[in-house]
Parts: structure tokens; C-alpha cells; sequence
């Protein structure tokens, strides 16, 4: 089958209608990131697929934005790929297409979705035909074929992550496939020849009992054998089952563990995090009033009040003496007058009896201690000699101005200075804050160790943040390490996972070997147990039905023994084919050596080096040419079969091959490919200085004239976003497809 021509109307990007016009050989589409690469191979799969979703979400997806967005309300657009192929010299068509239809509210409907066929007759006319019939039964694209054709990037290059894929590679192109019904054959004639063999022996009397016995131990046998091969089939479909879960995570198991590690280190810190956090005392709120810390910085006001009530007091205690000492002159002789200045000058020079009253100096007595300046005063020393004697004075003082009250009483009454004791109160007031005053001194310590204590906490958060932040970092460059097609995320479970699927691999692999080891016993019993059978026969129709069983027997084994043969060589031819397309595409890089092993009727496909040690770990370019070369040797296949010669369709194939390298891959394509190869890539492409996308035209050039060396066709298209796209309005996108080259042309 050869693709002629492809045309895409409004599909995702591809807005109006774009054509392209392939070559019968090379065929490059070059498109930079975002241009519609993956899109023009999507629409060319989305027409060869028969059974297409045909739901509103899907049809809406393949929609192009910018359709969408120009159809006026009340109008319809239609979506449409078709196709044009030849295959054994016919012609064939294939459209599929759906109407957009759009309301005068804006609200979208999809109708009418077609999926047509044509093929042309001898007289060039068109007729209608099913698509699925036209590519499955008329063989012009079957979907067994599409995994040797089509591939979407690179992880799609390994054809055989498939398990049935050795199974239709042989029915396509080996004719190993045809010993089958051969062997089947052998195998039911084998089977009736016993059966009629039995039946003749049975019919003698003398061998009836021992042919029953032998028979009996016989179909034990039999049993015995069918279950090791169950259990082998069983187990290795274990294997197999494990083995191709783990294939997606096996390169990076490494990396899955050291990530799950690591993941738990986070979370010991995280709770590390959360102990530390709980240590944080930071209500603050809470604090200034249930701790009194809105009473911070309140000791300069507390100290300020102090002093002016020290000095309101000293003033009213200079009035008061003076008002004494005027009503003592008035009523006292000079002499008295005289006494008592000297009294007053005494008095005036100790503290008042009233300060500190007269409760708070027991208690100051009694406490040992001076709360007027702090002063520790232990029983004995002077301080405390001091205070008693100002307690003593005051109270005398007390008893002094009590008798005198009275003694006034009697005489005319001599109004006060100061009618209220205000100042006194005050005074008083400002001695008893001077304790409460040493509290708030201390609270000022209190809340600067508080926030010291918690800057310490902060920055051991601070410090364990940055130890989380540096592990998910390194977490992320790990994970960015995978190269596996299946999304990792949860690595603590897959890597329990990963080891349970390891233990139940390398168990299955092991009772594997047990049962295989039991399988040729149990056949050489059931040998055994059937010759046994065939010595009882000693009449001539025993005797013949025991030779026909032995023919077949015989005929059987060989049988089996050409199609091993057969398929061994079949896997050698295609080794030895990869290897030398191998060595091409790594003219000059380390190639190794390509080794295909059969492991049921699953293939694995290795690289080793000149010592024949296994490459366990091949980097990804070196991987990705491997399974090039394994493609390209099933293409040449086809050259001895035209009926079954189909293109090679890649998207993207050589995106992480080193500069230069992917030129090598399509020089091979040109000059070792006889076939038609539809490449999509990015390759030939370099930046100009304004960092917009550009043909590498001398490489374009080479390419082309390689080309026409070899006598091949060449087609090189480039397709691109138009001009004047936002970069957020995904209905501003259109792809424009232009040709570069065409050798037809």
C-alpha cells in the first residue's frame, strides 16, 4: 500500500483545507514545536481508524478552534480527512468528515458523521465500498499491520511491548506459520492411532486387565503432563504479566527507590516540622492582655508618676510646716516660738511619719525588706533597725497627733491647710506601684526572651524548609531522570509495588524451571507407558494400528522439530538485518551488537557488546536507533512479498538523537529503505538570530540530491503556525503547509 495523497479540512490546527501530495519514497514534514507535527499524524491515524469515538467531547476535540470561532450563529462548517491510496495497482479512497453546526446562541451540535469508501474498477470508475472491508479483508491497511507502520514518538518504536506481536509477525511474513496445520494434523492422527490402537489390544481377554491398568496409569500421566504444562503456561503468563508491568518502571527502579527514600526523609522532616512548629508561643494577641504585655515599656510612666508624687508630697510637707510654724508664733512665746523652729528644722529633715503608712511599715518590719527602694533588711542589721525605729516614730507620732487632736477640740478650732489628703493618697499609691513596678521591670526580660525563643524556632523551620525544599528539588531532578511512558507519582507504592511484581517475577521464573524440569519425565513416563501398551499387541490389527501410531508420532516430532528450526532461523535473518541497518545508523558511534530471544511466544530484543556482556542500560539514543533498526529489517521483509508492503509513518522518531546523528537516520532511509517513509520531525530546522524558525537548506540540499542519486522521490514539506497568532487564543491558530521540495515537480 502507497499513500498518494492526504487532505485535512479545519482538523485541530488545520484550519481550510491543506493538501499534501506524497512521494512514492522519502517524504519529510518539518514543523517546529507547537506547528501541528503530532496533529498531522493524528489525522492520518484518526482516517485509518474503523472504529472511530464519535461522542460530542470527541468530535469537539478534532475540531479546529479557529472553525469554531468564524462559524456565525445559525451556520454550519465541516470537519474532513480523506485519503488516497494505491495498493495492488488499485485505487483506493477513504473520507471521513462530520458538520459543525452552530445556533444563533452560539451553542455547538455535531451531525451527520460519515465514514466512506471507494475503490476505482478496471474501468476507472468509483465504487462505493466499506471501509473496514476495504482495509481489513482487501488487506489495504489491516490493523495487525498498523504497529510495523505507524509510530507516535519514540516509545512507540518497541513493537514488541506487545505480546502478540512474534505471533503476527510470523503469521505475516514467515512460513513458519505453515507447519501448524501440519502439526495439528499429526497430533489428532497421532492421538486416533492410540485410541484404535488400545481398542485392537483390548479385544484379546488376556491383555484386557493389563491394558486397563496400563491405561488407567496412563491417562494419570497424561493428567500429570497437561498440568506442568498448564502450570507453565500459567506461570509464564505470571511472568510475562510482571514483566511487562515492570518493563515501563524497570529503568527506573533505581531511581523509583532512591525517590521513595527520599520521600520518606520529607516526611520525617515534615513531622520534624510540625513538632518544632508546635513550639512557636506567638499569640501575641492573647498575650498583651491575659499576660499583662500591654504593660510593656508602662515603667518610665510608672517611674515618672513616682517622682512627681515624691515632689507634690516634699511641697505640701514645706506648706504644712510652714503653716505650723505661723499659728506657733501666733500662739506661742518667742522662746517657744524659738523651740519649735528647732523642732520643726528636725522634723523637716526626716521623712515624713506618714510615708510609708503605717500598715505597709509592719509589713516591711515583718517582711524584713524596704519597699520604698528594695533593700533586703534581715532582723538586726541597720536597715532593718531603721525601719523599726521609723515604725515606733510614726506610731508615736500618730498617738502625738491624736492627743493633740483632742486637746484642740477643747480650744479654738484652727482650720488645716489642706482640708483633703489627696496628695497623701497619691503619694501612698506611687509607693505601693513601686512592687508592681519591679513585675513590669521583669516583664520587659519576659517578652524579649519570648521573641528570642521564637526567632530560634522560626529559624529552625526556616532551616528544615530549606532541607524539605533541597530533597523535593532533588526529588524533581530525579524524577526528571525517568524515562518511563508511564506517569510515576506515587513512589512509595510503586516501589512496594515494583518489589512485590520483582518477587512474584523471580518466583514465577524459578517454579517456572521446577515444572520444565518435570515436563520431560512426565513425557518420557507417558512414552514409556504407550510402548508398554504397544508390546500388548500380538494380533495383526494391533500390531498395524500401533505402527500407524508410531508414524505419526514420529511425524509429529519432525514436524516440530523443522518449525523450531524454522523459527530460529526466521529470528536469525531478522537480527542479522538489524544489525546491519545498526551499523548504519551509528556510522560513527558505539553500535554493540543486537541479540532476539524468545521467551514464549514473546520476543525481547538486547544489545551486546563484543564480549557478549548484556548492555543492561543503553542510553536512549543508542536504544531508540536499536528499535529503528529492528523496523527497518521488518520492512525489507516485505520486499519478498509486495502484497504486504506498507509505508513507514513516524512522528518524531530521532527528538533526542544529537545534532548530526539524526541526519545519518534519514541518509538510511533514503539509501537503504526501498519504500515509502513519511517522517514528521523537527530536524532541519535551526534558528536564525532573531530566534525564529529555519530551513537548514544545505542539509535540505543533501538530502534532496541524495535522493535523486539513488533514483528516489523526494518530497520535503514544511508546515508552520501562521502569522499574526496569540499566544492565548487557541482559535487564532492555523497551520499553513507549504512544499520545499518535491522531485516530481
Amino acid at each position: 500500500m502507497r499513500i498518494i495523497k492526504l487532505t485535512i479540512k479545519n482538523f485541530r490546527s488545520y484550519y481550510g483545507t491543506k493538501i499534501f501530495n506524497f512521494s512514492n519514497h522519502l517524504n519529510l514534514i518539518l514543523g517546529a514545536n507547537g506547528d501541528g507535527k503530532s496533529t498531522f499524524f493524528d489525522a492520518l491515524y484518526w482516517v485509518f481508524l474503523v472504529d472511530t469515538p464519535t461522542g460530542p467531547n470527541d468530535l469537539r476535540a478534532n475540531t479546529s478552534a479557529k472553525l469554531i470561532e468564524e462559524i456565525p450563529g445559525g451556520n454550519k462548517g465541516i470537519v474532513e480527512v480523506s485519503i488516497s491510496l494505491e495498493h495492488n495497482h488499485k485505487q483506493y479512497f477513504l473520507e471521513k468528515s462530520y458538520e459543525v453546526h452552530k445556533d444563533i446562541n452560539g451553542k455547538l451540535s455535531f451531525k451527520n458523521f460519515l465514514f466512506d469508501a471507494y475503490k476505482t474498477t478496471a474501468s476507472l470508475t468509483r465504487k462505493n465500498a466499506i471501509p473496514k472491508d476495504v482495509l481489513e479483508n482487501e488487506g489495504v491497511f489491516p490493523a495487525v499491520i498498523k504497529k510495523y507502520c505507524l509510530f507516535k514518538g519514540e516509545e512507540e518504536l518497541n513493537i514488541f511491548k506487545d505480546k502478540d506481536t512474534l505471533k503476527s509477525l510470523i503469521n505475516i511474513y514467515s512460513d513458519v506459520k505453515d507447519f501448524e496445520p501440519y502439526i495439528d494434523f499429526a497430533e489428532t492422527a497421532e492421538e486416533l492411532a492410540s485410541k484404535a490402537q488400545m481398542n485392537a489390544i483390548s479385544k484379546k481377554k488376556v491383555n484386557e486387565e493389563k491394558l486397563r491398568s496400563l491405561q488407567t496409569e496412563l491417562e494419570k500421566a497424561k493428567k500429570y503432563y497437561q498440568t506442568c504444562t498448564e502450570q507453565i503456561d500459567s506461570l509464564n503468563k505470571t511472568y510475562l504479566d510482571e514483566s511487562t508491568w515492570l518493563k515501563n518502571y524497570q529503568e527506573n527502579a533505581d531511581l523509583i527507590e532512591a525517590v521513595n527514600n527520599m520521600q520518606e526523609k520529607v516526611h520525617e522532616m515534615e513531622h520534624e516540622k510540625e513538632i518544632t512548629a508546635n513550639k512557636l508561643d506567638d499569640n501575641y494577641s492573647i498575650k498583651l492582655l491575659d499576660e499583662t504585655w500591654i504593660l510593656y515599656g508602662f515603667t518610665p510612666i510608672l517611674d515618672e508618676f513616682s517622682t512627681k508624687m515624691s515632689n507634690f508630697s516634699s511641697v505640701k510637707k514645706e506648706l504644712h510646716n510652714k503653716h505650723i510654724f505661723e499659728i506657733a508664733e501666733k500662739k506661742a512665746e518667742k522662746a517657744a516660738i524659738k523651740k519649735a523652729r528647732e523642732e520643726i528644722k528636725v522634723e523637716m529633715s526626716k521623712l515624713p511619719w506618714y510615708i510609708p503608712d503605717i500598715e505597709t511599715m509592719k509589713n516591711m518590719v515583718n517582711g524584713h525588706k524596704c519597699l520604698v527602694c528594695g533593700t533586703d533588711a534581715p532582723e538586726g542589721s541597720a536597715a532593718y533597725k531603721h525601719m523599726y525605729d521609723h515604725l515606733m516614730e510614726a506610731l508615736n507620732h500618730k498617738q502625738t497627733e491624736e492627743d493633740q487632736t483632742s486637746i484642740c477640740e477643747n480650744e479654738e478650732k484652727i482650720e488645716p491647710l489642706f482640708k483633703s489628703s489627696y496628695i497623701d493618697e497619691l503619694h501612698q499609691l506611687s509607693i505601693s506601684l513601686t512592687t508592681y513596678g519591679d513585675s513590669i521591670r521583669s516583664l520587659e526580660k519576659t517578652v524579649k526572651d519570648k521573641f528570642a525563643d521564637n526567632t530560634n524556632i522560626e529559624k529552625e523551620i526556616q532551616a528544615i524548609n530549606f532541607k524539605i525544599n533541597d530533597a523535593k528539588n532533588k526529588i524533581s531532578r530525579l524524577i526528571a531522570q525517568s524515562n518511563s511512558s508511564e506517569e510515576i507519582t506515587d513512589f512509595h507504592n510503586l516501589w512496594m509495588q515494583i518489589r512485590h511484581r520483582m518477587d512474584n517475577k523471580e518466583g514465577a521464573f524459578m517454579r517456572i524451571k521446577e515444572w520444565e524440569a518435570k515436563l520431560p519425565q512426565a513425557k518420557v513416563s507417558i512414552d514409556e507407558l504407550q510402548n508398554k501398551i504397544s508390546k500388548l499387541a500380538n494380533t495383526p490389527e494391533s500390531v498395524l494400528y500401533s505402527t500407524i501410531y508410531e508414524f505419526f508420532k514420529y511425524v509429529r516430532k519432525a514436524l516440530q522439530n523443522v518449525k523450531n528450526d524454522s523459527y530460529s532461523s526466521f529470528l536469525r535473518c531478522l537480527e542479522d538485518k538489524a544489525n546491519e541497518f545498526l551499523a548504519k545508523l551509528n556510522v560513527d558511534d558505539f553500535t554493540g551488537v543486537i541479540r532476539m530471544t524468545s521467551e514464549g511466544e514473546n520476543i525481547k530484543v538486547y544489545l551486546f557488546d563484543d564480549k557478549d556482556n548484556r548492555i543492561e542500560k543503553p542510553n536512549t539514543s543508542l536504544q531508540t536507533t536499536m528499535y529503528i533498526s529492528v523496523l527497518l529489517a521488518i520492512s525489507e521483509l516485505t520486499k519478498e512479498n509486495r502484497s504486504n508492503e506498507y509505508p513507514l509513518i513516524f512522528d518524531a522518531p530521532t527528538s533526542n538523537f544529537d545534532s548530526g546523528k539524526d541526519q545519518d537516520f534519514y541518509e538510511c532511509l533514503v539509501s537503504e529503505v526501498d519504500k515509502q517513509c513519511i517522517v514528521v520531525t523537527k530536524s532541519y530546522l535551526d534558528r536564525d538570530e532573531n530566534g525564529n524558525f529555519v530551513e537548514n537548506k544545505e542539509q535540505l540540499e543533501k538530502i534532496s540530491k541524495k535522493s535523486k542519486e539513488k533514483g528516489h522521490q523526494c518530497t520535503i514539506f514544511r508546515i508552520s503556525k501562521k502569522e499574526g497568532f496569540g499566544k492565548t487564543e487557541l482559535s487564532s491558530i492555523e497551520t499553513t503547509v507549504s512544499t520545499l521540495y518535491s522531485s516530481k515537480s
